[in-house]
């Protein structure tokens, strides 16, 4: 019993998600940077960088008018915001403090 119930609660919060990004999808054209930006909860930077590293693919989620501008497919970046590429995240590294041979032999003293 307990399972249905948390499998219904998951459901119901992919519709509210659904539903929300129909909503923002019909408030927003979703086919210019800015507005992708505001959706993905991204900077204006960042999806250029997307599309810089082809995760974001052309004629697949944008398009080049014939302005040259690119257009943005509303579809598609839903759909890439219910699926997200990963994104390198910055590697944590541990530093270790390496002491000068007379200052360790000084704090040694003192300490």
């Amino acid at each position: 019993m307990f399972e249905e119930i948390l499998e219904k609660i998951n459901n119901l919060e992919k519709n509210m998600v659904l539903l929300l990004d129909l909503h923002l999808q019909q408030t927003n054209s979703l086919t210019k940077y800015n507005e992708v930006a505001l959706f993905l909860g991204k900077t204006k930077r960042t999806i250029y960088t997307y599309i810089k590293e082809a995760k974001l693919v052309a004629n697949k989620h944008y398009y080049i008018d014939a302005n040259a501008k690119t257009v943005f497919i509303p579809k598609a970046i839903i759909e890439f915001k219910q699926n997200p590429v990963e994104t390198k995240g910055i590697k944590e590294t541990t530093v270790s403090r390496v002491m000068h041979p007379i200052a360790e032999k000084l704090l040694q003293g003192v300490a």
